[in-house]
């Protein structure tokens, strides 16, 4: 029994042996395989690699000298970077406290903060308005220096001559007395009748008032009113060119209204010359001489700039014996409306403007209880200057 288990187990060991050394056997023959597969790849390798000259050696032993110098650069430089960085980090985290308290008392503060970006908008427009200033300041200082100029080449005008004028004896001016008025303008004397101009207009207009008129209106108490035509009333007076002792009769459009105006303005050159009023045969002596019989007042509307005329006028007066006053008027023109007849509108004026609805009228205070302040004094009313005779 025993020489039969002995012969089992010798007979196992054999067929493990034989196993192992066939697999040790494919093993080395495996390594013999790869060892040759390395030594040809090694050889194609280096049959395809570049052949190096040694000067392209020494080259690139070179070229990395300069990368080894470069890193070591940039390795110092990636140093102090980490450095600054750190102190940086660590300031930050000093004024971080700081800025902290800073945001929290700017949202506290009544104060505004001043806007950058404005500031900086207001100083471009301030350069601009200073430039514009400048500019204007050197146009300025040009025309100064022109003018200068001018004025250094102008000749010195003499002062005019000295002129005596005597002061009238004035005497007041009875309410009753007749007057006669006369126009004085610059070198000319017109006579002036804003009555008889008044009256001859109303009579050209009654005897063309038949082919004037434009409708008839039936009034609430049973009158029939006539309005004219304004368009025809108005080039009727333009055709007829009115004119009395030298002053133009004329009648403007009032296109929105319905009553028209009576304008008497002098006509330039239809007067009497201040030079042929001072002769004896002139009209204006033979006007004072007429006057002075009838015991008639002389009275002068002096415009402006007019004055030297009328002296010369008056001591022709003077010379007459005729009695005369005058006074000082701003236009030549004299207007007048005209009340004896109506006219259609040419156009309708714009209606009044009312508030939009909804608007709240003004709140009107009423006075507090008790006794009521006084009144508060009348005005003091100046009386203007009478007239009265030079």
């Amino acid at each position: 029994m025993r020489r039969r288990r002995n012969a089992l187990f010798t007979s196992n060991l054999d067929a493990l042996m034989d196993t192992v050394t066939n697999v040790v056997g494919i093993l080395i023959v495996i390594l013999i395989l790869m060892q040759v597969g390395l030594g040809q790849s090694l050889k194609k390798v280096i049959s395809e690699l570049p052949r190096v000259s040694p000067e392209e050696l020494e080259r690139i032993r070179e070229d990395a000298a300069d990368q080894r110098a470069k890193h070591a650069q940039l390795q110092e430089l990636l140093e102090k970077q980490q450095l600054r960085t750190a102190a940086e980090r660590n300031e930050l985290a000093r004024l971080n406290p700081a800025l902290t308290t800073l945001e929290t008392t700017a949202e506290r503060s009544t104060v505004p903060i001043l806007d950058l970006a404005s500031i900086r908008g207001k100083n471009l427009d301030n350069a601009r308005e200073l430039d514009q200033l400048r500019k204007q300041i050197a146009e300025l200082l040009s025309e100064q220096q022109r003018l200068k100029a001018a004025l250094d080449t102008t000749p010195v005008a003499a002062p005019p001559a000295d002129k005596i004028v005597r002061i009238p004896n004035s005497r007041p001016l009875a309410e009753t007395a007749k007057i006669e008025r006369y126009l004085v303008t610059t070198g000319q004397i017109y006579g002036y009748d804003p009555e008889g101009a008044k009256k001859l207009l109303l009579q050209e207009f009654q005897n063309a008032r038949g082919r004037l008129e434009k409708e008839k209106i039936k009034n609430p108490d049973g009158t029939t009113q006539i309005i004219y035509d304004q368009e025809k009333v108005v080039k009727f007076f333009e055709q007829k060119q009115l004119m009395l002792h030298g002053m133009e009769v004329r009648v403007p459009y009032n296109q929105t209204g319905t009553r028209l105006t009576m304008e008497l303005a002098p006509k330039p050159g239809a007067g009497e010359s201040i030079e042929t009023a001072t002769q004896f045969a002139s009209r204006f002596q033979n006007d004072l001489r007429r006057l002075k019989m009838a015991n008639t007042i002389v009275w002068f509307n002096v415009t402006r700039g007019a004055f030297d005329t009328y002296l010369q006028a008056r001591e022709v007066c003077e010379a007459v014996g005729a009695a005369a006053g005058w006074e000082l008027i701003n236009a030549a023109t004299y207007t007048e409306p005209i009340t004896e007849f109506d006219v259609h509108r040419m156009i309708e004026p714009p209606p009044p403007r009312t508030p939009p609805p909804g608007t709240p009228r003004p709140v009107v205070a009423t006075p507090p209880p008790g006794p009521r302040p006084p009144p508060p004094p009348a005005p003091i009313r100046i009386d203007p200057p009478k007239k009265k005779l030079d």
